[in-house]
């Protein structure tokens, strides 16, 4: 199932966020580091970095939209004002999660992984 994303407060434990909840979290933290893309610093460094809940088979795990791929193929594109984003390419937390976020929709599992609540 698809899951409708929305904006909450940054969850202070993991129970706290569901898959699909995004919030918002300061860049300082991260400055200095290759964790922030070249894209958000040229597109998007006018706001927070964007973080997101993706779904993973016994909790949710974090995905921020806006860093590097661990893979070092860069970043993502994102587009849209949040919670209603678009991210290309897709996100591929291998082992646990591959999908799409469009329209400010992350899409089920391309993979056929399937997920229980949270």
């Amino acid at each position: 199932m698809p899951w409708q994303c929305r904006m909450i407060d940054p969850p202070k434990k993991r129970g706290d966020a569901q898959p699909g909840d995004m919030w918002f979290a300061d860049p300082v933290y991260y400055e200095g580091s290759n964790f922030i893309s070249d894209y958000y610093r040229q597109h998007n460094s006018d706001r927070q970095l964007l973080f997101i809940r993706v779904p993973k088979l016994q909790h949710g795990t974090d995905f921020c939209v806006d860093s590097n791929a661990s893979s070092g193929a860069g970043g993502w594109t994102v587009t849209g004002e949040a919670p209603n984003i678009t991210v290309n390419p897709s996100i591929n937390i291998v082992g646990f999660y591959h999908g799409w976020l469009q329209n400010g929709v992350l899409s089920d599992d391309v993979e056929g992984r399937t997920f229980g609540k949270g």
